[in-house]
């Protein structure tokens, strides 16, 4: 320490040396006069006998005189050098201090604190420079005075000098016990010396805030504790000089008693002279003073070695930013980081404002109102200030202090709350003194006690330090504290951590805690010190207090492991999460935050590409998440060191935000914001939409939006609406609930809402029959009759059964509505319901009554407005399309006026005027057609009346009113004419609408309601073509009819009743094969014979021309030539009425049936033959001319010659196919010779073909039935027409049966 202090006595190192040589000379001379004046006794008064020798005496004298001046001129130059040197050393010693206290950096600073700083550079120096002032003549001046008065001692007795060696020992001892004990008594007087002047400087630094909190009690207290602390450890310092005083004092009596004994007796002896006695006194006297002196200078010394020591540790202090880090990180390259563009910084003021004037007045207001210098906002603006803030500074001020519930409204004055009162007490600011005061207030005491640790955090700086070159790895260490929901949460982590988990830390753990875990040691203590204040200040308040404690924490073998293996989260407490959320909210609940998320579009990165591209839109996409909403429309994000932002929760809550590039929130955690309702209270604004009626509720209910200085906390809650609008929740509840009779709930006499309902129902079907919905009742109707009974206090079901209950005994029939009694159809004309029945009776294709269910509809909007027929599938392919084009008779009247004004202008002109034509012809209708399509009762429809052809059918109604237009008004009109578009141009409900229905499983549930009497069913579609959906669902409804039928018709085929078994196939439309088909294969299962018995008929020519037949076997051949004589023996199966006329003639051909067998193979054979020769003659080398000539011959070959022709080709034809094979070997050898011929021959042939693939095509569209089966048939006619037309061009000299034409082909389509 010595060495470290010594460069700064430069200048002053010559003043210390003389100072030296001035005191050693000093007791040098001082020790001499002893001896003079010894002389002067032995010598001068002893001398000549006892006569004495005054020459002698005045000699020495004189020369005790001038010693005795010298000695004082050395002691004043010694003092006065000591002083020089001392002074300056001390002003060097500042000087440096100082100068190296202005190098500091804040981390520095904190590490000693300033209080500490200030008694280094006072009272410290001051002590040295004292030990410097009095070293330089006590510690010259007792050495020299010990060591010489000695040395004269032992020159005069040494005899008597052995008295020193008892008490010179127990003086060292004495002395070296002393200065061992007090200097960590000195040690410890310094620090509390610190830590009184810390108490001061914070007292006076902030006098302001402890007037304005009232906390001079508390400072005061403060203050007492620190002094009597120093008090006590300056008495246990000085206690060992008290007590060093008196037995040094006893042992130098002791000593002095020793020395007059033993000298007394030398004296009486002879052996010493008096002159030497009385001077080995005075030199024994020096030696123990000199003794004594350099005790006390020892102490002295202790306490400024310990002085000297807390100096050199300022001196030596590394400052954590030097001036050449500063030049190196001006001239080095590095990193600019800027707060503000430079256009942003040039806008702002040049000067900050005072600080009254850019902070919230929130704690300034509140303080003003408590010492009742303020009542209104005008009282605070009027105050004394130096800079008056402006009127909204102050309404921001009150704004916040509303939001905090310490101030209300009272007689036009603002008052406190008993919230505000205790605001008003709390010496930290006013946001965080809300939490405390929640917290003790809705929470346990140990969440108050950790909501004061959190406070304590947010009131001080963040102890955690990240230095630059250990940033990761501060980082990693501190992410074990990292809660990612909370950034309080994290702090009250680390605060176990350190303070609680393995118990409270000494001073030198907690050090190496803090160097361990990257945290500032000064703010951890300045945290524990804050929150014991707290504690202080709630048992002032009477708060329930507990302890922090988490409700669990990571296991103890985590916490031991090494730092390296310690993951992000480890350390991560459970704690009372909401509890501790919701009582900082309370305090910050303008500092909330709801995410926004914005998709980054393409646009924004058109000009990248690459890379480059997917890096910025996957900062874009990170960035979007980190968007929030706050309050009064306020847009900031989550500071990116915050835990929180990596998680970015929906809604956040912050405790300040701070703009830079941006608006940042800092220290946030994760919220529900449904908890800030009932701490807002009024501050919260509700929005109400979408009010509706609940059915379920059995009132009007709305959707509540609760809002919160512009943020919705609670969003689609459901509230009454009855408290909130009556009026209209009662019209809620007539309109919705009874009218509409969606009430859920039962109450005591409520059947009158099921019988009005029936009442308009039952109106509203026959509304949408009779499509005069003005002439029945309606919904308004009703609502009118309840509107005038109900009173108005009734808004929900609860209500109206309460006045129900009182009135239904006075009045039962009360609410019973009667359609009579309605005013308004008191005029009305009845229409009969009869023109609109409920069902369709008809007859099935297959002779069967079918009954189908009509419903109404009255929507010119809905596509199906009109009359509907319900069609079940299984009935789909037995109905005929005409028959439902007259539509029921109600609308009959309407259909005809429609057909009338659907004609073109130059047919209409004829029906003018067109109503009474139409009511003409619709007599002449009812003439001619009593009974209509439709008609009749359950399974007893009307029956149709004949055709032309004899067959009960009903025509189509266009054909109808075809004839009454002719036959009354002489119309050129032809039936065609109102088909087609004309027919589609009529209005929807004048046309029937179908849809097809499947019925469903039966529902086992109980179905209420005379409405839900038919079963479950699903409907396949709907249209206005009948003939369409039969094409639709063809095959559904085939397979529908064949389950209907299918065990009747396996019961009849096992039975061999076949011409049963077709009938049903057939007439119920299960299947598209023909009756006679189905039969000649009947009659073939009982005339078969065996394929063996068959075959060994054939000669040898005649099986191996067989065998070139394009079967796959000669079974199947077989098959095939017996179903062609079946067919041929039984052409006109199909007239067979019964299966006993079938066994009849089946047995009627049995006899000859193997000889036709015989006969069909030989027509096979002849046209196997003829087709060799066709294969043959257009499969050899040909001329291109030809080459369309003879690909259309072998397609024709194709469709004459096939895989089972045999049997599938009518038996009349059969014999024909050779010729018509001839017929192609002649169009060939006719076309080598004229081409062109044959060229228009196929523009014919092709022109017949079309006609018959139409009909054909027509034929397969249809749906299986008789309908379908006449169209095969007529199909089928044409396609041989067709081959003997085909005769009639290339092969006239063949000839043909009967006369054939394209003209006859035609006229057999139609």
């Amino acid at each position: 320490m010595i060495r470290k202090l010594a460069p700064y006595t430069k200048g002053y190192r010559v003043y210390i040396l003389l100072g030296i040589l001035c005191s050693a000379g000093e007791a040098v001379l001082e020790l001499m006069l002893p001896k003079a004046m010894s002389n002067i006794v032995d010598y001068g008064i002893g001398g000549n006998g006892g006569a004495g020798d005054r020459s002698y005496i005045l000699t020495m004298g004189l020369k005790m005189v001038l010693m005795a001046l010298i000695c004082l001129a050395l002691g004043v130059g010694a003092a006065a050098l000591a002083a020089k040197a001392g002074m300056g050393f001390g002003a060097n010693v500042r000087a440096a201090e100082y100068a190296q206290v202005q190098r500091f950096s804040f981390a520095n600073i904190e590490r000693f604190s300033t209080a500490s700083l200030i008694t280094r550079l006072t009272n410290d120096v001051s002590s040295v420079q004292m030990t410097l002032m009095m070293g330089m003549r006590m510690l010259v001046r007792a050495p020299v005075m010990l060591i010489t008065a000695l040395v004269m001692a032992l020159t005069i007795s040494l005899q008597l000098s052995q008295v020193f060696l008892v008490v010179l020992p127990l003086l060292l001892l004495l002395v070296a016990i002393v200065i061992r004990y007090v200097g960590p008594f000195f040690t410890a007087l310094q620090r509390s010396t610190d830590d009184l002047n810390l108490v001061v400087q914070e007292n006076l630094n902030a006098i302001r805030v402890v007037k304005s909190f009232v906390r001079e009690d508390r400072e005061q207290e403060k203050f007492t504790q620190r002094s009597e602390t120093l008090r006590q450890t300056a008495e246990r310092a000085f206690s060992f000089v008290v007590l060093f005083v008196p037995l040094v004092t006893l042992i130098m009596g002791g000593t002095i008693m020793a020395i007059m004994w033993l000298g007394g007796h030398y004296v009486v002896g002879g052996s010493m002279l008096s002159g030497d006695l009385i001077a080995f006194f005075t030199y024994a006297s020096e030696i123990l003073m000199s003794l004594m002196m350099v005790a006390m200078v020892m102490m002295v010394l202790t306490r400024s070695i310990a002085c000297g020591k807390r100096i050199v540790e300022v001196l030596e202090e590394q400052p954590e930013i030097t001036d050449d880090d500063a030049v190196k990180e001006i001239t080095a390259d590095g990193i600019a980081i800027r707060l503000y563009s430079r256009e942003d910084f040039e806008t702002r003021p040049e000067f900050m404002e005072p600080e009254i004037l850019r902070t919230s007045l929130g704690a300034v207001v509140l303080h003003m109102l408590s010492v009742g210098v303020a009542r209104t906002a005008k009282d605070v603006t009027d105050f004394g200030f130096i800079d008056p803030p402006d009127m909204k500074a102050v309404s921001d001020g009150f704004n916040e202090l509303t939001e905090l519930k310490a101030v209300a409204r009272k007689h036009g004055e603002v008052v406190l709350t008993h919230t505000g009162r205790l605001l008003a007490r709390i010496p930290i600011d006013v946001r965080l003194g809300r939490m405390v005061i929640e917290a003790a207030k809705s929470t346990t005491p140990n969440t108050l006690a950790a909501v004061l640790v959190v406070v304590a955090f947010l009131s001080l700086q963040d102890p955690r330090e990240r230095p630059d070159e250990n940033r990761e790895e501060a980082d990693r260490i501190h992410n074990r504290y990292a809660d990612p929901t909370s950034d309080f949460l994290t702090a009250l982590n680390l605060w176990d951590r350190v303070f609680q988990a393995d118990g409270e830390p000494s001073n030198s753990a907690l050090r190496r805690i803090c160097k361990t875990e990257y945290l500032s040691w000064l703010r951890m203590r300045q945290w524990k010190d804050l929150v014991a204040q707290l504690r202080e200040m709630c048992q002032e308040f009477k708060f329930k207090l507990g302890e922090p404690i988490p409700v669990s924490r990571p296991p103890l073998e985590i916490r031991q492991l090494p730092l390296n293996q310690q993951a992000a989260h480890s350390l991560c407490c459970s704690w009372d999460a909401q509890g501790i959320h919701t009582s900082m909210l309370s305090g910050l609940l303008s500092m909330m935050g709801m995410q926004v998320t914005r998709e980054p579009k393409a646009s924004d990165f058109a000009g990248l590409k690459g890379a480059a591209r997917a890096r910025a839109m996957k900062r874009a996409q990170k960035m979007a998440k980190n968007d929030y909403q706050g309050a009064r429309g306020t847009h900031f994000a989550l500071f990116p060191a915050s835990t929180v932002a990596k998680s970015t929760p929906q809604w956040v809550m912050s405790t300040e935000l701070v703009e830079t590039s941006r608006l940042w929130a800092r220290y946030s955690a994760q919220i529900d914001p449904a908890w800030a309702e009932p701490l807002a209270g009024a501050l919260t604004r509700t929005t109400y939409a979408d009010p509706h009626w609940s059915g379920s509720r059995g009132s009007a209910v709305a959707s509540a939006k609760v809002l919160l200085y512009g943020l919705p906390i609670v969003q689609d809650r459901t509230v009454q609406w009855g408290r909130i609008n009556p009026l209209e929740a009662r019209d809620f509840l007539i309109r919705q609930g009874l009218v509409e009779g969606d009430i859920q709930q039962r109450f005591s006499y409520d059947d009158f809402v099921t019988r009005n309902r029936d009442i308009l129902e039952d109106a509203a079907d026959d509304a949408s029959r009779t499509r005069q919905v003005a002439q029945t009742v309606g919904d308004e109707d009703l609502f009118d009759f309840y509107n005038a009974i109900i009173p108005n206090t009734v808004t929900s079901v609860a209500d109206l059964a309460k006045w129900w209950k009182t009135k239904h005994d006075e009045q039962p029939d009360l609410l019973d509505f009667d359609p009579d009694k309605v005013e308004r159809l008191a005029g009305s004309d009845s229409v009969s319901l009869d023109d609109y029945p409920d069902h369709w009776h008809t007859l099935g294709t297959d002779g069967s009554p079918i009954d189908l269910r009509l419903s109404y509809i009255y929507d010119p909007h809905d596509p199906n407005d009109g009359v509907t027929v319900h069609v079940p599938l299984k009935a789909l392919s037995r109905l005929t399309p005409e028959q439902f084009s007259w539509n029921v008779p109600g609308l009959l009247d309407e259909l005809i006026v429609g057909m009338i004004k659907s004609l073109p202008k130059t047919l209409r002109v004829q029906f003018v005027p067109a109503p009474d034509t139409a009511r003409k012809i619709r007599a002449w209708i009812d003439e001619r057609y009593p009974d209509l399509p439709g008609s009749g009762s359950q399974q007893k429809p009307n029956i149709a009346p004949e055709n032309e052809d004899g067959m009960a059918a009903w025509p189509d109604l266009p054909h109808v009113f075809t004839q009454a237009a002719i036959s009354i008004v002489g119309a050129q009109i032809h039936p065609e004419v109102l088909t087609g578009e004309l027919w589609n141009k009529l209005a929807p409900y004048l046309r029937m609408t179908f849809a097809v229905e499947q019925q469903l499983p039966p529902n086992r549930k109980n179905q209420h309601g005379r409405r839900h009497a038919r079963g479950p069913v699903k409907t396949l579609g709907t249209g206005k073509s009948l003939v369409e959906l039969q094409r639709r669902f063809a095959e559904q409804a085939k397979a529908s009819a064949r389950h209907m039928v299918e065990k009747q018709a396996r019961n009849a085929g096992d039975q061999g009743k076949f011409v049963e078994q077709a009938n049903l196939l057939n007439k119920a439309g299960a299947t598209t094969e023909a009756r006679a088909t189905m039969l000649w294969q009947g009659a073939l299962d009982t005339l078969r014979l065996p394929g063996e018995r068959i075959s060994s008929r054939w000669l040898g020519t005649e099986a191996l021309m067989l065998a070139s037949a394009p079967y796959k076997s000669t079974k199947e051949l077989t098959e095939d030539l017996q179903l062609a004589a079946v067919k041929r023996l039984l052409p006109n199966i199909d007239q067979l009425p019964d299966d006993e006329a079938l066994a009849d003639a089946v047995l009627d051909v049995r006899e000859v049936y193997e000889d036709t067998v015989y006969a069909v193979a030989h027509d096979v054979i002849a046209i196997l033959k003829r087709y060799a020769e066709v294969d043959k003659a257009v499969s050899g080398k040909a001329d291109l001319p030809l080459l369309s000539v003879l690909q259309s011959i072998r397609e024709h070959i194709a469709t004459l010659v096939f895989p089972g022709f045999i049997g599938k080709t009518p038996p009349e034809a059969l014999p024909s196919i050779e010729r018509y094979l001839h017929a192609d070997l002649l169009r060939l050898a006719k076309a080598k010779n004229d081409k062109n011929r044959d060229v228009r021959w196929a523009w014919e042939a092709d022109e017949a073909k079309q006609l018959a693939d139409k009909a054909v095509a027509k034929a397969q569209r249809e749906p299986a039935g008789p309908r379908h089966e006449t169209l095969m048939k007529q199909a089928e006619t044409l396609r041989w027409m067709l081959e003997e037309f085909y005769v009639s061009l290339w092969a006239q000299e063949l000839g043909t049966p009967k006369p054939i034409s394209l003209q006859r082909i035609k006229k057999a389509i139609a």
